[in-house]
């Protein structure tokens, strides 16, 4: 009876160990999960700063564009136009000399090489 007795102990003992290792390992995921969406949690706020700040440059931006000022001055750089009298001065921008050795294709570099 004793040793049955214990054989049932036994059983008894490892059956609550592994109830207990279940019950960890359960409690682990759980930690870490909690953990990782904390990290997730953490990300989307810097990123909807990070969008909120973009937001606020491009609504000054927008806020820019609807001045006249803005609108005179756009359309003066990108689009080469003028007020009735004005006078346009263009000034050529002169190739430096690297310049016009990149806009040369490589064989013209290769034929001028051997023209030296």
């Amino acid at each position: 009876m004793a040793e049955h007795r214990r054989r049932y102990s036994i059983l008894f003992t490892l059956g609550l160990l592994l109830v207990i290792v279940v019950t960890l390992w359960g409690a682990f995921a759980l930690v870490r999960s909690g953990i990782e969406k904390a990290r997730e949690y953490r990300a989307a706020r810097e990123r909807l700063q990070s969008l909120r700040h973009e937001k606020e440059a491009f609504e000054a931006e927008l806020r820019a564009l609807e001045r006249p000022e803005t609108i005179e001055r756009i359309a003066k750089e990108r689009l080469n136009l003028k007020r009735a009298g004005e006078i346009v001065v263009v000034v050529p921008q002169v190739p430096t000399s690297s310049e016009a050795a990149i806009s040369l294709s490589w064989w013209e570099r290769i034929r001028r090489w051997f023209l030296k």
